[in-house]
């Protein structure tokens, strides 16, 4: 999935399910974990309305079996806030997104990537709703757990980054906002293979 190559990790996915929904409970762990993989194959394809059907099957289950806790649970919680969010139902993103945010704060220490990592789509939600001056906080704290965790050359410090900038840029905060896009640009330079999308963006 990371590698890019949608198309087979879509086939091997598919086909786990469709084997452990013969050898499995329907309520099995495996299966939703195999459910919230695909899902997140989908996703990342932005094919929503399939993405929506194997992540609550994946959350009916996590339910089921799993504290209310788990950061399993979570991370499917996270997915389905995005999923939610590029459907362009931001209502409901937000609260499933500050929901998860939540659950990870309590679950994991300060600056943690979980962390970061919801903090950063509940920015791009409130970001899309013009919620501009949490979304410039949420980003800020994103950059800084991603800058105690990972080394500053790297991916999700670049998005962070371009991430506050796209906050700072529609708050009106022109000078900051250019200050942090060239910021990213560079990083992405500086991380990512020179046809990298990223840097075209």
């Amino acid at each position: 999935l990371e590698n890019g190559q949608m198309m087979e990790a879509e086939s091997v996915l598919e086909n786990v399910v469709m084997i452990e929904r013969r050898v499995l409970e329907k309520d099995d762990p495996s299966l939703a974990a195999a459910l919230h993989s695909l899902g997140y194959c989908y996703l990342r394809q932005s094919r929503l309305d399939e993405t929506t059907g194997m992540l609550k099957e994946c959350l009916e289950i996590r339910k089921k079996k799993l504290s209310a806790s788990d950061l399993l649970l979570a991370d499917t919680m996270h997915l389905v806030g995005r999923c939610l969010m590029e459907q362009q139902k931001y209502n409901d993103s937000e609260h499933v997104l500050r929901d998860t945010l939540r659950m990870r704060t309590a679950a994991v220490l300060p600056h943690h990537e979980d962390i970061a990592q919801s903090q950063f789509t509940l920015s791009q939600c409130l970001r899309r709703q013009s919620k501009l001056a949490e979304a410039v906080e949420l980003a800020t704290a994103c950059l800084g757990s991603y800058k105690q965790s990972l080394p500053y050359l790297h991916f999700h410090v670049a998005s962070a980054v371009g991430q506050l900038g796209l906050c700072l840029m529609e708050a009106g905060r022109l000078e900051q906002a250019e200050a942090r896009l060239r910021e990213a640009l560079d990083i992405n330079r500086k991380c990512l293979q020179e046809n990298h999308p990223d840097i075209a963006i």
